[in-house]
Protein backbone atom coordinates (compact mmCIF):
# COMPACT_ATOMS: atom_id res chain seq x y z
CA UNK A 1 0.00 0.00 0.00
CA UNK A 2 2.99 2.36 0.40
CA UNK A 3 4.17 1.86 -2.69
CA UNK A 4 0.90 2.60 -4.11
CA UNK A 5 1.22 5.66 -1.39
CA UNK A 6 4.19 7.48 -3.31
CA UNK A 7 3.08 6.32 -6.45
CA UNK A 8 0.49 8.57 -6.15
CA UNK A 9 2.34 12.00 -4.85
CA UNK A 10 4.97 10.97 -7.66
CA UNK A 11 8.44 10.75 -4.72
CA UNK A 12 9.21 7.91 -2.55
CA UNK A 13 9.37 9.49 0.84
CA UNK A 14 9.77 6.83 3.02
CA UNK A 15 12.84 7.74 4.28
CA UNK A 16 11.70 11.43 5.72
CA UNK A 17 8.75 10.16 7.31
CA UNK A 18 10.16 10.21 10.58
CA UNK A 19 11.50 13.09 10.26
CA UNK A 20 7.74 14.98 9.56
CA UNK A 21 5.93 17.24 12.09
CA UNK A 22 3.18 14.85 13.67
CA UNK A 23 -0.05 16.85 11.70
CA UNK A 24 1.98 15.81 7.87
CA UNK A 25 2.11 11.90 9.67
CA UNK A 26 -1.54 12.45 10.51
CA UNK A 27 -2.18 13.29 7.09
CA UNK A 28 -0.23 10.45 5.41
CA UNK A 29 -1.95 8.08 7.52
CA UNK A 30 -5.20 9.40 6.45
CA UNK A 31 -4.16 9.29 2.70
CA UNK A 32 -3.26 5.58 3.02
CA UNK A 33 -6.26 4.72 4.30
CA UNK A 34 -8.20 6.66 1.51
CA UNK A 35 -6.10 5.41 -1.19
CA UNK A 36 -7.06 2.04 -0.18
CA UNK A 37 -10.45 2.81 -0.33
CA UNK A 38 -10.39 2.98 3.58
CA UNK A 39 -11.11 5.17 6.14
CA UNK A 40 -10.13 5.76 10.11
CA UNK A 41 -12.52 4.18 12.82
CA UNK A 42 -12.91 5.29 16.44
CA UNK A 43 -9.59 3.36 17.33
CA UNK A 44 -7.79 6.09 15.43
CA UNK A 45 -6.92 9.55 16.82
CA UNK A 46 -7.57 10.76 13.19
CA UNK A 47 -11.34 9.80 13.42
CA UNK A 48 -11.75 12.82 15.58
CA UNK A 49 -8.58 15.12 13.58
CA UNK A 50 -10.49 14.82 10.39
CA UNK A 51 -14.28 15.05 11.55
CA UNK A 52 -15.09 11.55 10.88
CA UNK A 53 -16.67 11.80 14.73
CA UNK A 54 -19.46 13.83 13.45
CA UNK A 55 -21.15 10.73 11.45
CA UNK A 56 -24.05 9.18 13.13
CA UNK A 57 -22.82 5.42 12.16
CA UNK A 58 -20.54 3.59 9.40
CA UNK A 59 -22.72 4.90 6.16
CA UNK A 60 -22.28 8.69 7.20
CA UNK A 61 -18.40 7.68 7.49
CA UNK A 62 -18.40 6.34 4.17
CA UNK A 63 -19.67 9.79 2.81
CA UNK A 64 -17.58 11.68 4.58
CA UNK A 65 -14.77 9.66 3.24
CA UNK A 66 -15.99 9.59 -0.04
CA UNK A 67 -15.19 13.74 0.23
CA UNK A 68 -12.02 13.15 0.97
CA UNK A 69 -11.39 10.80 -1.90
CA UNK A 70 -12.61 13.59 -4.33
CA UNK A 71 -10.90 15.70 -2.41
CA UNK A 72 -7.17 14.58 -2.61
CA UNK A 73 -8.05 14.36 -6.31
CA UNK A 74 -7.74 18.00 -7.05
CA UNK A 75 -5.21 19.01 -4.60
CA UNK A 76 -1.32 18.30 -3.83
CA UNK A 77 -0.42 16.22 -0.72
CA UNK A 78 1.00 19.69 0.90
CA UNK A 79 -1.65 21.34 -0.04
CA UNK A 80 -3.71 19.25 2.07
CA UNK A 81 -1.42 19.26 4.91
CA UNK A 82 -1.21 23.03 5.00
CA UNK A 83 -4.99 23.01 4.98
CA UNK A 84 -5.00 20.57 7.85
CA UNK A 85 -2.22 22.09 9.83
CA UNK A 86 -3.72 25.34 9.53
CA UNK A 87 -7.14 24.41 10.36
CA UNK A 88 -8.56 25.23 7.37
CA UNK A 89 -9.21 21.94 6.05
CA UNK A 90 -13.23 22.49 4.87
CA UNK A 91 -12.28 25.81 3.24
CA UNK A 92 -10.07 23.93 0.97
CA UNK A 93 -12.99 21.57 0.35
CA UNK A 94 -15.05 24.72 -0.55
CA UNK A 95 -12.39 26.19 -2.66
CA UNK A 96 -12.65 22.76 -4.94
CA UNK A 97 -16.50 23.14 -4.82
CA UNK A 98 -16.66 19.71 -3.10
CA UNK A 99 -19.60 20.72 -0.58
CA UNK A 100 -21.71 21.86 -4.17
CA UNK A 101 -20.79 18.78 -5.89
CA UNK A 102 -21.81 16.35 -2.30
CA UNK A 103 -25.32 17.68 -2.66
CA UNK A 104 -26.13 15.20 0.19
CA UNK A 105 -23.45 16.77 2.29
CA UNK A 106 -24.61 20.53 1.75
CA UNK A 107 -28.05 19.39 2.37
CA UNK A 108 -27.53 17.86 5.72
CA UNK A 109 -25.07 21.09 6.94
CA UNK A 110 -28.36 23.18 7.38
CA UNK A 111 -30.31 20.71 7.97
CA UNK A 112 -31.65 19.25 11.73
CA UNK A 113 -30.42 15.81 13.11
CA UNK A 114 -30.61 13.14 12.07
CA UNK A 115 -26.86 13.03 10.37
CA UNK A 116 -24.85 15.45 11.68
CA UNK A 117 -22.84 16.60 9.11
CA UNK A 118 -23.32 20.11 9.66
CA UNK A 119 -21.22 19.76 12.47
CA UNK A 120 -18.10 18.66 9.92
CA UNK A 121 -16.63 21.90 9.21
CA UNK A 122 -16.87 22.61 13.11
CA UNK A 123 -14.57 20.00 13.84
CA UNK A 124 -12.29 20.22 11.24
CA UNK A 125 -11.87 23.83 11.78
CA UNK A 126 -11.38 22.89 15.67
CA UNK A 127 -14.06 25.51 16.61
CA UNK A 128 -16.13 22.91 18.07
CA UNK A 129 -12.93 20.91 19.67
CA UNK A 130 -15.23 19.25 22.45
CA UNK A 131 -14.19 16.53 24.86
CA UNK A 132 -17.51 14.57 23.69
CA UNK A 133 -15.71 13.78 20.61
CA UNK A 134 -13.30 11.95 23.14
CA UNK A 135 -15.69 10.42 25.09
CA UNK A 136 -17.83 9.36 21.72
CA UNK A 137 -14.47 7.90 20.50
CA UNK A 138 -13.93 6.16 23.64
CA UNK A 139 -17.74 4.39 23.83
CA UNK A 140 -18.16 3.09 20.22
CA UNK A 141 -13.69 2.13 20.38
CA UNK A 142 -14.91 -0.62 22.70
CA UNK A 143 -12.38 1.17 25.13
CA UNK A 144 -13.78 0.65 28.69
CA UNK A 145 -10.65 2.32 29.55
CA UNK A 146 -11.67 6.34 29.20
CA UNK A 147 -9.11 8.76 28.29
CA UNK A 148 -7.85 11.26 30.70
CA UNK A 149 -9.66 14.22 29.36
CA UNK A 150 -13.21 12.69 30.17
CA UNK A 151 -13.32 10.84 33.01
CA UNK A 152 -14.06 14.28 35.22
CA UNK A 153 -16.36 15.96 33.27
CA UNK A 154 -18.42 12.89 32.27
CA UNK A 155 -18.93 10.83 35.30
CA UNK A 156 -15.52 8.12 35.28
CA UNK A 157 -14.36 9.66 37.87
CA UNK A 158 -17.64 8.62 40.33
CA UNK A 159 -17.05 5.05 39.20
CA UNK A 160 -16.15 2.85 42.46
CA UNK A 161 -16.02 -0.50 40.13
CA UNK A 162 -15.13 -1.50 36.61
CA UNK A 163 -19.04 -2.95 36.27
CA UNK A 164 -20.06 0.85 36.99
CA UNK A 165 -17.30 2.43 34.19
CA UNK A 166 -18.67 -0.18 31.54
CA UNK A 167 -22.78 0.72 32.74
CA UNK A 168 -21.83 4.43 32.04
CA UNK A 169 -20.07 3.48 28.78
CA UNK A 170 -22.65 1.71 28.03
CA UNK A 171 -25.73 4.39 28.35
CA UNK A 172 -23.17 6.76 26.64
CA UNK A 173 -23.13 4.61 23.80
CA UNK A 174 -26.61 3.79 23.82
CA UNK A 175 -27.21 7.99 23.50
CA UNK A 176 -24.75 8.00 20.74
CA UNK A 177 -26.31 5.60 18.26
CA UNK A 178 -29.77 7.41 18.68
CA UNK A 179 -30.55 9.27 15.47
CA UNK A 180 -31.57 12.71 17.59
CA UNK A 181 -28.68 12.88 19.71
CA UNK A 182 -26.35 15.85 19.27
CA UNK A 183 -22.79 15.89 20.41
CA UNK A 184 -22.71 19.85 20.53
CA UNK A 185 -25.86 19.73 22.53
CA UNK A 186 -24.30 17.43 24.74
CA UNK A 187 -21.00 19.70 25.48
CA UNK A 188 -23.65 22.36 26.00
CA UNK A 189 -25.45 20.69 28.94
CA UNK A 190 -21.90 18.93 30.22
CA UNK A 191 -20.81 22.23 30.96
CA UNK A 192 -24.16 23.05 32.60
CA UNK A 193 -24.16 19.84 34.68
CA UNK A 194 -27.37 18.42 33.45
CA UNK A 195 -26.09 15.29 31.58
CA UNK A 196 -28.59 12.87 32.66
CA UNK A 197 -31.46 15.00 32.09
CA UNK A 198 -29.90 15.63 28.36
CA UNK A 199 -29.35 11.72 27.83
CA UNK A 200 -32.81 10.32 29.12
CA UNK A 201 -34.33 11.91 26.31
CA UNK A 202 -32.65 9.31 24.32
CA UNK A 203 -32.12 6.26 26.61
CA UNK A 204 -34.79 4.55 28.61
CA UNK A 205 -33.74 4.08 32.03
CA UNK A 206 -35.05 1.68 34.65
CA UNK A 207 -35.46 3.17 38.16
CA UNK A 208 -32.52 1.55 39.43
CA UNK A 209 -30.38 2.55 36.76
CA UNK A 210 -31.59 5.94 36.62
CA UNK A 211 -30.03 6.17 40.06
CA UNK A 212 -26.89 4.85 39.32
CA UNK A 213 -26.61 7.21 36.31
CA UNK A 214 -27.87 10.15 38.72
CA UNK A 215 -25.01 9.27 40.97
CA UNK A 216 -22.03 8.68 38.11
CA UNK A 217 -22.86 11.41 35.79
CA UNK A 218 -22.07 14.36 38.36
CA UNK A 219 -19.12 16.79 37.38
CA UNK A 220 -17.85 20.11 38.59
CA UNK A 221 -20.25 21.77 36.48
CA UNK A 222 -22.00 24.83 36.16
CA UNK A 223 -18.66 26.08 37.51
CA UNK A 224 -19.12 28.79 40.41
CA UNK A 225 -19.48 32.58 39.76
CA UNK A 226 -15.68 34.04 40.80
Amino acid sequence: MHAKMWDYLGKDMSEDVLQWPASKQKCLQHYVMLLSSSHPGPKLDIWISFGYCVAKDLYWEMQIAGLYQDLIKWCTFDEFCEAYTKENLFNLIQDHGLVEKHSLLDRQMVRSPPYHLRHLSLVVAKTAWYLVWDLKRTVLGTSVAPVRSIVADYGFMNCMAQEEKEALADVYKAAFLHEDFDEVEMHEVCIKGQILEYVKRFVPLRKKEEKLMRRLMKNIYPLPDI
